[in-house]
């Protein structure tokens, strides 16, 4: 997996806010870098005299930037690590905008009801060739429309994203299977 460096840069130009300057992140990936904003302020002579925010922090206001900076750092980090998990080639034009909220990846999802359907299909098959029981199909069947049901009572949707399934969605099902399971047909 590729490594993003971050370095930290102060802007030099005078601020809008009492003469307070912006600092941005440079980010490194193999031999391009990019600049990102981190929407944190300081003035020249404290970023000079605390050496980039690495020396020792005497006033409140640069420590509070100095975490903030620091858990900046962090999610550039792990939204590194979110856009390696798609499989895409990651790189700093993407981060970037991921980063600023411009674009969503596509997330290969994988619907409940769809991977029960491709079970019952499957086990169809072994049905009719006599490997299966014919019963534990319809089983399998009313499984498929007790969940079809659940789903689009509870959530209103025809499919649910099987990374959405969480403990509180199995305590509704559950709820669900021994009370309401009746109306479905």
């Amino acid at each position: 997996m590729n490594h993003v460096k971050s370095k930290l840069l102060h802007q030099a130009r005078k601020g809008k806010k009492k003469g307070l300057c912006p600092i941005f992140a440079k980010l490194s990936l193999g031999n391009k870098s990019t600049t990102i904003t981190t929407g944190k302020l300081i003035s020249k002579e404290r970023w000079n005299s605390t050496s980039n925010l690495k020396g020792t922090l005497r006033l409140e206001s640069e420590k509070i930037v100095q975490e903030s900076l620091d858990i900046f750092k962090l999610n550039v980090e792990r939204k590194m690590n979110e856009l390696s998990k798609f499989g895409a080639d990651v790189s700093l034009e993407l981060l970037k905008t991921e980063f600023q909220g411009k674009t969503i990846p596509s997330k290969k999802t994988v619907g409940i009801i769809s991977i029960i359907e491709k079970h019952n299909a499957y086990f169809k098959k072994k049905a009719n060739a006599g490997d299966r029981a014919a019963t534990s199909l319809q089983k399998y069947e009313r499984a498929k429309t007790l969940l079809a049901c659940f789903v689009s009572r509870q959530y209103g949707r025809d499919e649910m994203d099987a990374m959405e399934i969480d403990s509180a969605f199995v305590f509704n099902l559950e709820s669900y299977l021994r009370y309401d399971s009746t109306q479905c047909h």
